[in-house]
């Protein structure tokens, strides 16, 4: 997602942009549905210099909410709580269009370095923690030292994202073996499959 300007012949006017693909995967639906909603108005969009469709941020992340509240009947267990540990504003407003797509009984707070993301846990108690490798103050290796041998949480309840090369970082020893180890650009189909699991491992506890 980018800042760009949009010229409409008349002024320049500035905000948040992506592309119709990561607009589609927000919103769950093809390419060809974003652009028919393009061309009813219902999201605005441009084209760059190079003849690139940009959308606009703010009108994806509307419609994302309005279709949440149109299927937000469900019942059952209280919302699945999740922690963000992440320092880029940019990435944390797309796990938040993520999370609010995909339907599902979610709860997110995000804490932009590792001291913060300790204390917010402790305050928050998350059921499943996601964190950047590279994290100012504590790094990932840190953190999930820490949540497990203070806090007992589970390696299966922490998913570490890492641009660095995954052999390495195991061979290293830095991520116990049951942490869900992923890449970047992040993928969010495995994301959504592991926080799936575990939901489901929740519900089980829940039912003994």
């Amino acid at each position: 997602m980018n800042m760009n300007t949009k010229n409409t012949g008349v002024e320049m006017v500035p905000f948040k942009s992506m592309t119709t693909y990561e607009a589609s995967r927000v919103l769950g639906v093809t390419i060809r549905t974003v652009q028919i909603w393009v061309e009813k108005g219902l999201i605005r969009s441009w084209k760059t210099p190079g003849g690139h469709r940009r959308v606009n941020v703010a009108e994806v992340e509307k419609l994302v909410l309005e279709r949440r509240k149109r299927k937000s009947s469900d019942g059952g267990m209280n919302d699945f709580r999740i922690l963000v540990i992440e320092d880029e504003p940019d990435v944390c407003q797309l796990y938040a269009l993520m999370f609010r797509s995909w339907d599902m009984p979610l709860e997110f707070e995000f804490a932009s370095d590792g001291l913060q993301g300790l204390i917010k846990f402790g305050e928050f108690k998350p059921d499943f923690t996601i964190v950047d490798m590279n994290i100012p103050l504590l790094d990932g290796a840190q953190i999930i030292k820490s949540l497990q041998s203070t806090l007992s949480v589970e390696a299966s309840r922490i998913c570490v994202i890492s641009g660095m090369d995954h052999d390495l970082l195991n061979k290293s020893g830095a991520i116990p073996q049951q942490v869900t180890l992923l890449g970047k650009p992040i993928d969010f189909d495995i994301l959504r499959q592991k926080i799936e699991a575990v939901i489901t491992d929740v519900k089980s506890e829940i039912r003994k």
